[in-house]
């Protein structure tokens, strides 16, 4: 991802930390030949957590969809809607794998316009209170029951879950 990628706006980092997530987490041939042309990228190919879901997650996959995940237009070319008024809530999908003890999920919004959703720790197999950490920012925080993620379009993010 170059300096210039969509010339410097929120959504570069958006989509390049969009592209990442889903390539751990659908355990994809991790490959990478030429310049490393920021930072930020490198740092995606060599986090230590996010390289433990790539290579150790098990049963890594969909595990749900929320929000309109209905497309608008053309078999060629389908857009996730992206007016809430007139459509509902973008689409969220959740991925989730276990890594030894611990459950990776990443959420992302496949959808034209920013989304808010709620997940349910009972809804992913997690006993509550559980530690939620950011895989791409080190954060973390204790959740109980569920917790909130806000998403701009096209964006997503990495969570360690552990009780």
């Amino acid at each position: 991802m170059s300096d210039n990628w969509w010339n410097g706006t929120t959504e570069k980092h958006d989509r390049g930390q969009t592209i990442a997530t889903i390539w751990m987490m659908s355990k994809s041939p991790l490959m990478m030949a030429g310049h490393l042309y920021s930072p930020k990228t490198a740092s995606y190919l060599t986090n230590p957590l996010a390289l433990e879901v790539h290579e150790k997650g098990v049963g890594n996959s969909v595990h749900n969809y929320q929000g309109n995940c209905t497309c608008v237009g053309s078999v060629s070319s389908c857009t996730i809607p992206y007016k809430p008024q007139a459509y509902g809530t973008p689409c969220v999908v959740t991925w989730k794998a276990t890594v030894g003890t611990w459950t990776a999920i990443s959420l992302t919004n496949m959808g034209e316009s920013s989304s808010k959703v709620t997940t349910k720790l009972s809804d992913i197999g997690v006993s509550s209170p559980a530690t939620l950490h950011n895989i791409w920012t080190g954060e973390s925080t204790v959740v109980h029951d569920s917790f909130e993620t806000s998403l701009n379009m096209h964006a997503s993010e990495f969570y360690k879950l552990s009780a």
